[in-house]
């Protein structure tokens, strides 16, 4: 436990000032820090979901001769386009 501490706890103070710099100075520019948050999360998930539907394009056509690997697919391909909207 304390060769954990030790390895991790001086990266970690290093860090802290570069936190206490980057503080909004006032409310907008919070709000705008939110925002853009925000939007790094949806590409992410926007990401994810387009990575799934591929995941199941390529189950859907690899598994030609087995129905219920091509169901698994075909779910896996419906939940990826569910995923964008």
């Amino acid at each position: 436990m304390f060769k954990y501490f030790t390895i991790f706890l001086p990266p970690a103070l290093f860090f802290v000032p570069f936190v206490a710099l980057a503080a909004p100075r006032d409310f907008i520019s919070l709000v705008y820090f939110f925002i853009s948050l925000i939007n790094i999360a949806i590409s992410i998930i926007i990401a994810l979901a387009v990575l799934g539907f591929f995941w199941g394009l390529t189950q859907y056509i690899l598994s030609a001769n087995d129905s219920t690997k091509i169901e698994e697919g075909r779910k896996v391909m419906v939940y990826g386009i569910l995923g964008l909207f």
